[in-house]
Parts: structure tokens; C-alpha cells; sequence
């Protein structure tokens, strides 16, 4: 209970990014950090390797347009969408009404 704000603050960054808002991020729709999936003893995530429409790409160079032989600060992993054009972004009216359905769903 004691981190509540910093959790809040983490989910609040990450959110946009997630649900595919966040105009200085791209089109990032996954995103992970391959050393502390090390550090637990953890494979690399499924979605990966995922393929078929949801084939991914990682665009770490596109995004932070740095040089091959320059390190970055973290070590996280940005992936998009290799056909992105078969799902675009949602609006908040898009997103809310897919919610929704969801939930109806899931109650029904």
C-alpha cells in the first residue's frame, strides 16, 4: 500500500502506450525488458514470436534513433505491429464501447 502513488504513476505512463495513444511512442504495442526476464528466470515472452496478423517487429532503432554502437539506459525491447494498417487506433469512444461488449459478454 505503501507504493499505491508510484504503482499508479507507472500504470498511468504505461496505459497510452499500451492501448495505442501515445503519439511520441509510435505504434509500440508490447514492449519488455529481456534483463529482468533474466533476472527471474524467465523465458522471452510469448507475444515475440506471435505470428499470423499479429506478427510483431521490434522498432527500438525508429524510436530512439540513436546509433548501432551507443548504449541505451535500459535495456527494454519496444515491438509493434509488422502490418499495422489491419489495426488501427482506437478512439476513447472505440475503446469505450469495446469495454463494454466485453464485459457484456463475459456476464452473459
Amino acid at each position: 500500500m505503501k507504493d499505491r502513488d508510484k504503482v499508479k504513476a507507472i500504470i498511468d505512463v504505461v496505459t497510452p502506450i499500451f492501448m495505442r495513444q501515445a503519439g511520441n511512442m509510435g505504434d509500440v504495442v508490447y514492449f519488455y525488458s529481456p534483463k529482468a526476464q533474466s533476472d527471474k528466470g524467465r523465458a522471452t515472452p510469448a507475444f515475440v514470436s506471435q505470428g499470423g496478423d499479429k506478427t510483431l517487429v521490434c522498432i527500438n532503432n525508429q524510436l530512439f534513433k540513436i546509433a548501432p554502437e551507443q548504449k541505451r539506459p535500459d535495456d527494454f525491447l519496444f515491438y509493434a505491429f509488422k502490418n499495422p494498417e489491419k489495426w488501427p487506433h482506437l478512439t476513447q469512444e472505440e475503446l469505450r464501447q469495446a469495454r463494454k461488449a466485453r464485459a457484456e459478454k463475459k456476464s452473459a
